[in-house]
């Protein structure tokens, strides 16, 4: 789950509703992917190789935001198992 820092909302009648990438960014699907894979070939790895690898894939994308970035970072790090 995403901290408040790390995730996206807006008011929206009156409650808060998630920010959600839209389909018409579909190439944040292609980000998720290789960022998926950058995660999972990474055995052996340092966390913050990783993490600054990931960030180095995000770049790439004007559009995304710190908090973005951080939020899609966060999720691959909750799901993955760290020694």
């Amino acid at each position: 789950m995403l901290t408040k820092e790390l995730s996206e909302a807006k008011i929206l009648k009156g409650g808060i509703r998630p920010v959600w990438i839209a389909k018409t960014e579909p190439q944040y699907r292609q980000y998720a992917e290789e960022l998926v894979a950058l995660y999972r070939n990474g055995i052996g790895r340092r966390r913050h190789q990783l993490k600054t690898a990931a960030e180095q894939v995000l770049a790439r994308e004007p559009n995304c935001s710190q908090r973005r970035l951080g939020g899609l970072i966060k999720l691959l790090e909750d799901a993955g198992e760290w020694t």
